[in-house]
């Protein structure tokens, strides 16, 4: 039986955050885990530049060594580089070729992207379409994602089933999401309203994989709470009813694997509870921060997990290529011209 093909990936733009951690990495690790998948990961540079700035080689490796100090094991999964692999980009451009306007303008995070970037490039436009390339290109069966990617997956089953419609052939596998529902509930230390993200201006809403102990701390003990009467009893209901109170209980649960009710019973004060949070944080993030350190000191080693990763993956990429210029028509042309 063949293994089933799991593809994400994350932009190489800053350092990765525990909601990266706990919405993605811990989410992969699961299907690296499991002796039925095939896990692919990818650096996604091509995304990064749709807005600026660009980002550097270095951001690149970092991603990598991130990607490998949480877990990632490049024996048992594959890590790649987007922009290394030629047929990314090809079959961005036949898919848009199918692709409806109306499909590009529903989608949100353009919406949101675009106004916060002041950027209506055509790239940050497009940029669905490349996404729905990097899935359909390696037969993914499963995409996992959370909340805010639903739809992005939804329009790659749209382009797929188009596509093998306008061909009348079964080219393209319809993935199906994994919906880790974790990556929403992570929000930002200074606006629970919104996920803890790597484009906020502020680096205080976020907890890096990269922070030292101290700043762990220093974020954790300043992150923003609404003022609560002394005699508050910080029960479920009310922390739940709180989104600040209720974003470091769940931080607290990612951490430690208790319930956010049972995480919810240790909260006492707000102080009391943040300096729980700390050490729990600290036990974290100390070995990952190390081995990333650890691991930019070889950058020849993270190259070569991204060579290894190409080569792994590339025969049945470049087939896969091969089989749709040949079905439109561009393979045979292009061969005569070579011979």
């Amino acid at each position: 039986m063949t293994n089933k093909i799991v593809f994400s990936g994350i932009q190489p733009t800053g350092s990765l955050h525990v909601g990266n951690y706990f919405g993605s990495i811990k989410n992969w690790l699961s299907f690296q885990d499991d002796d039925a998948c095939d896990l692919i990961v990818s650096v996604v540079d091509w995304h990064a530049i749709s807005v600026l700035p660009f980002p550097s080689v270095d951001d690149s490796l970092f991603t990598v060594a991130s990607y490998i100090a949480s877990g990632i094991s490049p024996e048992q999964s594959s890590i790649i580089l987007q922009s290394s692999i030629q047929e990314h980009t090809e079959l961005q451009w036949v898919l848009s070729i199918i692709t409806k306007l109306g499909w590009l303008n529903r989608m949100t995070q353009y919406k949101d992207k675009s106004s916060k970037h002041d950027n209506n490039a055509l790239g940050l436009y497009a940029y669905p379409v490349l996404m729905a390339s990097d899935v359909l290109l390696y037969d993914t069966d499963i995409v996992p994602v959370g909340m805010d990617q639903v739809q992005h997956v939804e329009l790659i089953r749209t382009i797929a089933k188009s596509f093998n419609q306008t061909v009348n052939k079964q080219i393209f596998k319809i993935p199906e999401l994994s919906l880790n529902e974790q990556t929403m509930k992570i929000k930002s230390l200074s606006d629970a309203t919104k996920k803890m993200s790597k484009s906020d201006a502020s680096d205080k809403g976020r907890i890096n994989l990269t922070d030292s102990n101290d700043l762990i701390s220093s974020k954790i003990m300043s992150a923003k709470t609404l003022s609560v009467p002394n005699t508050t009893v910080f029960d479920y209901h009310v922390i739940k009813s709180n989104p600040e109170l209720n974003n470091l209980v769940v931080l607290y649960s990612a951490c430690t694997g208790l319930s956010t009710e049972e995480a919810s019973s240790l909260f006492k004060s707000c102080s009391q509870f943040k300096k729980l949070l700390v050490e729990v944080l600290v036990d974290l993030i100390s070995p990952i921060r190390e081995k990333i350190n650890h691991l930019m000191n070889d950058k020849k080693y993270l190259i070569s997990v991204l060579q290894n990763g190409k080569a792994k993956v590339l025969p049945q990429v470049q087939k896969k290529m091969d089989d749709i210029k040949e079905l439109i028509g561009i393979m045979k042309l292009y061969q005569t011209l070579d011979n």
